[in-house]
């Protein structure tokens, strides 16, 4: 059996012992180097790909920030919506109470004076075509066939004029205006105020819806 007799000193023992782990530990530092590296590599793959769904998240979470926006204006709307319907059922015409007095001075003649104004609303019946009958109501048959009412403002206005002319004046006006429809007389009568002759009247109207 051979045996082999190292005959060298200690030191270069020491010295090739020491080379050979630092050998060992450059080998080690490289391939440590490359795992991180090839880690790296897919770390930053993936890193890429979470950052696209944050900014595709975030995307679509301002898409849903803007649709909550929208609902909530849409449900302001209807919100309106029905309660000027709600309103135009209850009272029949979308014509503010304002635009009816302001529309009633502007016709009203210079020597004509209200006395009382009143507005409610009443039911009206509706034929089979569609259409109701005025203030004095349907016959009989019709109000068997009617289907559904209409509910309508009903305009009852009583004043004193000098004469019949500014009567009749101001009941034309009404009948002119885009306001008033189905405008009736009433009565006309005479009466005295302050030792002076004059006529009472009362006219009666729908308002438009």
């Amino acid at each position: 059996m051979d045996t082999k007799i190292d005959f060298l000193p200690e030191k270069l023992k020491a010295q090739r012992s020491l080379r050979q782990r630092i050998v060992r530990q450059v080998y080690l530092l490289i391939l440590v180097a490359v795992g991180l590296v090839v880690w790296g590599y897919f770390s930053y793959e993936r890193v890429a790909e979470a950052r696209a769904e944050l900014a595709l998240l975030h995307e679509r979470s301002a898409g849903l920030d803007h649709l909550l926006v929208d609902k909530a204006c849409l449900q302001k709307e209807q919100a309106e919506l029905l309660i000027k319907e709600r309103i135009s059922k209850q009272l029949g015409s979308r014509i503010d109470v304002l635009d009816v007095l302001a529309e009633i001075e502007r016709l009203l003649p210079a020597g004509v004076s209200l006395l009382s104004l009143n507005m409610d609303g009443v039911q009206l019946p509706v034929n089979r075509a569609g259409r109701y009958r005025g203030l004095a109501g349907s016959p009989s048959g019709e109000r068997s066939a009617a289907s559904a009412g209409v509910k309508r403002v009903r305009l009852v206005i009583q004043g004193i004029a000098p004469n019949d002319v500014d009567v009749a004046n101001f009941i034309g006006q009404l009948s002119a205006s885009h306001i008033f429809e189905d405008v009736r007389m009433g009565y006309c009568k005479s009466m005295v105020v302050k030792n002076r002759r004059a006529r009472e009247f009362q006219a009666s109207c729908h308002v438009v819806r």
